[in-house]
């Protein structure tokens, strides 16, 4: 054991091996997250306007991602819940509300928007469905039938509008999310 403080050159490499792959790991994985710049009037009346057209909006920070099915914004950021507004018989002329809560603008790095179809695709699946559904009925009463004919078109009809609807819908909602901002 040496006791001096000393060491040879040979015993450090394994040591500064180990540091340097240590910091070049951290260094690595500590990407820096940029936030966005923070957009002017004309860039947030456009961004109000392009989230307005999407279902759902996606704000993304470095510690987390919130969703929202409407976004309302202002010159210091997104606005996450604003105070609820209670009717009261009493009131008292002083109170202040508490602020809303917001994700500042140097916090967030893009935001994202969806617009999903999955209505529409329910109802275009159960057109296209309920014609192949009665094109079936219609074959299986030209074949004949035995007792109970009647119900043998309705479930060809029925099943083949659920099936065209659930199958549209599912088609209709797998939208990506589009980039609003930056």
């Amino acid at each position: 054991m040496v006791l001096s403080g000393r060491r040879s050159l040979p015993s450090l490499l394994p040591v500064a091996a180990v540091n340097a792959l240590a910091v070049a790991v951290t260094l690595a994985n500590a990407g820096p997250t940029y936030a966005a710049p923070v957009p002017d009037s004309l860039r947030q009346a456009m961004l109000v306007q392009d989230a307005h057209g999407m279902n759902r909006c996606r704000v993304v920070t470095s510690r987390n991602d919130y969703e929202f099915s409407k976004l309302k914004m202002d010159s210091l950021g997104v606005i996450m819940n604003a105070p609820e507004k209670h009717p009261a018989i009493l009131t008292d002329p002083h109170f202040v509300p508490d602020p809303p809560k917001r994700i500042s603008w140097s916090e967030i790095e893009r935001i994202e928007g969806t617009r999903s179809h999955a209505t529409s695709g329910f109802f275009m699946g159960a057109i296209v469905g309920g014609i192949v559904g009665t094109a079936l009925a219609v074959r299986s009463l030209d074949h004949g039938g035995g007792e109970g004919e009647g119900a043998v078109p309705i479930a060809w009809i029925s099943t083949g509008v659920l099936v065209g609807g659930v199958t549209g819908a599912m088609l209709a909602s797998t939208s990506g999310w589009k980039p609003l901002y930056p």
